[in-house]
């Protein structure tokens, strides 16, 4: 699997992972957790309760009783009331708030995908972009200086990002290729002008497009608004009616009758449709 090969990366190196909500079974226990799959390396320590690794850190896992941890500085996996969830949700859903840490110097976090800051609560967010509520916030790995409790910033930027791309925005290789966009509408367009406006997104090879179509108001090619009212009914052509009209609007050859070629076409689909059935 990609986490052994990861971990394999990692051989010479001393590791420490700290369990978080989405390795448990449990929500307020880790006794049940999928990191035991790497107990078998020498160099991996799994954490699932406080680990002291020096004077000054202490490592605390989820659900873990993080009080009882007497370093000022404490890492793990922390909901903090206050504090940022995504680009624009701050978590109130906890008994904590940043207020609750106030004896430690640094309390550094993962859990919540955005980056940010709050007194002393540092929230170190994701390695890479998962959702869309990731979009314009750079996302890597830190560097704790356990000397200077100095924490570098280590953009990740060779990873997938996620865009999201307005129908009235210039469209731009380097912000779409290689991503993942979703496509805004915030204008009236015709079905053509929605067709074009797609078709030079998907040029720039986009890892996957997302169409959002929910504020979308379409118009006619001269510009003028399509209404529908709540009362009207829409009369959607059969696939006859389409040939039917497909003939009528073409140049065929005079040696073809138009109307023996409609009755021919129709007897092949009733007899595909009476086989079917």
């Amino acid at each position: 699997s990609y986490a052994h090969e990861f971990i394999s990366i990692l051989k010479d190196l001393e590791v420490y992972i700290v369990i978080g909500n989405h390795d448990v079974y449990y929500r307020n226990t880790t006794d049940v957790h999928s990191m035991k799959m790497f107990n078998e390396y020498e160099n991996v320590t799994i954490v699932n309760d406080l680990l002291q690794i020096s004077d000054k850190i202490t490592l605390v896992s989820w659900a873990a009783d993080w009080s009882k941890a007497t370093t000022p500085v404490i890492m793990g996996h922390f909901e903090i009331n206050g504090c940022l969830m995504d680009n624009r949700t701050i978590f109130e859903n906890s008994e904590f708030d940043v207020a609750s840490f106030k004896n430690y110097e640094m309390v550094l976090s993962g859990h919540f995908h955005t980056p940010s800051v709050n007194r002393n609560v540092i929230y170190i967010g994701s390695a890479m972009p998962f959702t869309f509520s990731d979009v314009d916030s750079k996302r890597g790995y830190c560097i704790f200086d356990e000397d200077t409790y100095q924490l570098i910033h280590w953009e990740f930027k060779e990873c997938p990002k996620y865009v999201i791309q307005y129908s009235n925005q210039p469209i731009v290789k380097e912000r779409i290729a290689g991503n993942v966009v979703k496509l805004v509408y915030v204008e009236e367009l015709s079905s053509l002008q929605n067709e074009k406006l797609v078709a030079d997104i998907q040029l720039h090879e986009p890892l996957f497009l997302h169409v959002d179509f929910k504020n979308i108001k379409t118009i006619d090619d001269e510009g003028q608004a399509l209404h529908l009212n709540s009362n009207e009914s829409i009369h959607l052509k059969s696939n006859l009616d389409i040939i039917d009209s497909y003939i009528d609007s073409v140049t065929t050859p005079k040696y073809i009758n138009n109307d023996m070629l409609k009755a021919i076409i129709k007897q092949l689909h009733d007899d595909t449709v009476q086989n079917c059935n």
